[in-house]
């Protein structure tokens, strides 16, 4: 669930798009950005969840991260768009993810490298691992022996009270030897 208090933040959840490509995905998601007066400048988060079979090209967004599923919430569809907009990026809203660097061996390295390059998205910011409030984990079933040890990793970059998580196993990521990707969203308001 998202929520919010009617501030100042501006973020606005899409309704999930789908389709069957991501060209035709991304040209829905244009025609809902204009009908809102807004265009892909306004994008701050755009997740990419494609069946298997509509894993084979990069994302026509550069920004997304993309998840491969089994299948998506319509039947038909091969590309399922998740996408929150802000019209203006005065907010304290903040939107980082990776997915991992497959020279680094295992879902610990990765997961660690991961959270270095966060950690250097959100300085960017103006955040840090303080103003996070929630992470989703993106984890390809072959990483599940190890996962467990991640949570020491965790431990060190946050503090208590620990951001809420959420971990989720998918089919793969896009890259075939990445275990793990992760998507952390930060408060600074």
């Amino acid at each position: 669930a998202i929520a919010g208090d009617g501030g100042s933040s501006g973020i606005e959840y899409l309704p999930t798009i789908a389709a069957t490509d991501s060209k035709a995905a991304w040209a829905k998601a244009d025609a809902v950005l204009g009908s809102r007066g807004l265009d892909r400048s306004h994008v701050v988060r755009a997740i990419e969840f494609l069946r298997p079979d509509a894993a084979t090209q990069p994302s026509s967004d550069a920004a997304a991260l993309q998840v491969i599923m089994p299948c998506l919430a319509e039947p038909n569809a091969a590309v399922q768009l998740e996408i929150a907009v802000a019209r203006s990026r005065t907010g304290g809203i903040h939107f980082v993810w990776a997915e991992a660097d497959t020279s680094k061996h295992g879902v610990v390295d990765q997961c660690r490298d991961i959270y270095y390059r966060l950690g250097a998205m959100l300085k960017q910011a103006g955040a840090g691992f303080d103003a996070v409030v929630k992470t989703t984990e993106f984890i390809v079933p072959a990483a599940l022996p190890d996962y467990r040890k991640t949570a020491e990793l965790r431990r060190e970059v946050f503090l208590m009270p620990y951001p809420a998580a959420t971990g989720v196993i998918c089919e793969r990521l896009f890259h075939a030897d990445a275990t793990i990707a992760v998507e952390a969203i930060a408060v600074t308001e």
